[in-house]
């Protein structure tokens, strides 16, 4: 998944840019994690309420008034997540499973325990998903593509 941002202010809640909802609580997030200041992916391995989500987190604060260039790869093959911002790799996790989501892809917000939550101040554009893992050059060209 993949979307620029521009977030108006960076809130003390979670700020959701992309999310895939479940029953209960989103498959994948790409969001903004008050407690690092920082971008974040996550995918869920359970759709319960209170699943334990392995994160990968930007290095970077998060900077309001300022278009941002995020993509959340997941590879269940590979069983990696991996974040990119402005087209660079950040990091990847190992040993990560989904569960089989079946809502909608959300944009601006997440659904987490049961409700709807994480709801993002500011401007969101060029939001997109695939149903397969995008490769760095992939990523690469997105950003290339719009910066």
């Amino acid at each position: 998944m993949s979307a620029w941002v521009n977030p108006s202010s960076l809130p003390g809640t979670n700020a959701t840019v992309l999310a895939e909802d479940g029953q209960h609580s989103s498959a994948f997030f790409l969001f903004y994690n008050p407690a690092s200041k920082c971008w974040n992916f996550a995918v869920s391995p359970t759709d319960t309420p209170t699943a334990t989500l392995p994160c990968v987190i930007a290095p970077d604060q998060a900077a309001t008034n300022t278009w941002t260039h995020l993509v959340g790869v997941y590879d269940a093959v590979a069983m990696t997540e991996s974040l990119y911002v402005n087209g660079k790799f950040i990091n990847l996790v190992r040993n990560v499973s989904s569960f089989a989501a079946t809502g909608p892809l959300t944009i601006g917000r997440q659904r987490w325990r049961d409700a709807d939550a994480g709801f993002l101040p500011g401007k969101i554009s060029d939001a997109q998903a695939w149903n397969y893992a995008l490769t760095p050059t992939q990523v690469s060209a997105l950003y290339q593509r719009i910066n």
